[in-house]
């Protein structure tokens, strides 16, 4: 049965997906699991605002004057930073609890699974497409023909991100 409590409640009983009545022994969050409402989370969340911010206008400013990593230092160095943070922030997506019916779900299996059905496909074509375009850009110093769609669609993909 599962019982309501205001949502991401910092109550100490609220650590799996049900609230524990007296007599029940409470669930312990794995080592690794981040409350979504901790301050270190909060914190990577604002950073993310901010990546996106930045890569809503170097992309589109990319693709439309044909701009690449290849062109110059400061391209590769943000895409590199870019395809690193995203990266991370996959990884703190498999580590972060998510709210379900207003309590705080902190088992690291259930938070695993609950990240692969929902925004993991997307994020993992987003930074497979950050990670292709590096790489393709860099080793084969060629962006025309095909490599050059290739690049775009790699950059649209980025886009997607921020809608």
């Amino acid at each position: 049965d599962i019982s309501w409590s205001p949502p991401l409640s910092h109550s100490p009983h609220v650590t799996g997906a049900r609230q524990h009545r007296a007599g029940d022994q409470e669930e312990k969050p794995r080592k690794f699991t981040l409350r979504p409402d901790s301050s270190p989370r909060l914190c990577f969340d604002i950073l993310c605002a901010a990546m996106l911010l930045y890569d809503s206008v170097l992309v589109p400013f990319m693709i439309a004057w044909s701009k690449s990593a290849s062109d110059d230092p400061f391209y590769f160095c943000s895409g590199l930073v870019t395809a690193i943070f995203w990266s991370i922030d996959m990884l703190l997506s498999f580590l972060t609890g998510y709210s379900e019916h207003g309590l705080i779900v902190l088992d690291s299996s259930k938070v695993a699974l609950h990240y692969l059905r929902s925004w993991f496909s997307v994020d993992m074509l987003v930074v497979t497409s950050d990670w292709t375009g590096l790489a393709l850009q860099m080793w084969l110093k060629d962006e025309t023909g095909v490599l050059g769609a290739v690049f775009r669609i790699a950059l649209w993909f980025k886009v997607s991100r921020i809608f």
